[in-house]
């Protein structure tokens, strides 16, 4: 249905209700095209999004150029279209500045020096994007984040976090005597065992959260926001998800338990890196007293 746009122009709405796509195909999205965060994408899978520099906007944009809540995202079943929240330096669709506009597939939207593309669920470019997202950020046994997402993730939390002046936790957790799960049980049954706790601890991560598999038996969560006695409840709760229930393999069940270090960004941490070395020192402080515990 065509609708005409506040500045005079006539749109096209993309006819996608953005509940109407399960997880076994895409949603509409915004890929980001031009910006710090180069070909993220932002799947939109709430009935309203709003981007913004604010920490807990859905897809958080941290430039000095983009208000705190600067546009919203809006689906229905008529499509999506964005709305300018009185952001100071305004929202553009296709470089011409908006109040609010209805968006079809590939409409290019601008909040600050960066550029968000809009792709409808339908589209072929969709897919593509989501093939490639899931190729370059997902570790392929477990469905998490990998190494390479989380680095950058917490380069990025970690340097807003110092200009905002707010805590960052990150928690470092593996499996205990993982080994001798591999020794008796070959490297299925260990797999088999890394697959069952990357979807416990996926159940208990909040969406600002990253939850990814860093390395062999090693798992990593990185907590904007988080203060200390947040985050030790996190890990207490890692550790009890993991004991609580019994691993299947095959016809058998196996009792596997998890340690977890724990560390807060601190005036004397200078890098990420540091956070991330913390952390990993206290996990291996839980293993030396003993295992199946939280440390930090």
């Amino acid at each position: 249905m065509a609708e005409r746009g506040p500045a005079g122009g006539t749109t096209v709405r993309t006819a996608v209700n953005p509940s109407s796509r399960g997880p076994a195909g895409p949603r509409a999205c915004l890929v980001v095209i031009h910006g710090a965060e180069l070909g993220r994408k932002f799947e939109l899978d709430r009935a309203t999004m709003e981007i913004g520099r604010a920490p807990g906007c859905a897809i958080c944009i941290d430039e000095e150029a983009v208000s705190r809540t600067h546009a919203q995202i809006c689906g229905s079943g008529d499509g999506f279209s964005v709305l300018d929240l009185k952001s100071t330096n305004g929202t553009l669709v296709n470089d011409e500045l908006v109040e609010e506009r209805a968006l079809r597939n590939g409409d290019l939207i601008r909040v600050g020096e960066t550029v968000l593309k809009f792709l409808s669920a339908d589209s072929a470019e969709n897919r593509y994007h989501d093939d490639m997202y899931r190729l370059t950020t997902l570790d392929a046994l477990t469905e998490l984040f990998n190494k390479r997402y989380f680095n950058e993730a917490l380069a990025r939390e970690w340097h807003r976090a110092v200009r905002l002046e707010q805590p960052l936790s990150l928690l470092v957790f593996d499996v205990d005597f993982f080994k001798k799960i591999n020794d008796s049980y070959t490297h299925l049954g260990g797999d088999a065992v890394l697959k069952q706790i990357a979807s416990r601890a996926r159940s208990a991560v909040r969406r600002e959260e990253v939850l990814a598999r860093y390395g062999g038996e090693e798992f990593v969560l990185l907590m904007p926001g988080a203060d200390p006695a947040e985050a030790r409840r996190a890990g207490e709760r890692l550790c009890r998800l993991v004991r609580i229930q019994p691993f299947k393999l095959d016809d058998r069940e196996i009792t596997v338990t998890i340690s977890v270090g724990i560390a807060q960004r601190t005036p004397e941490l200078r890098r990420p890196e540091e956070l991330l070395r913390r952390a990993d020192e206290r996990l291996y402080e839980a293993k030396r007293v003993g295992r199946d515990r939280v440390v930090g």
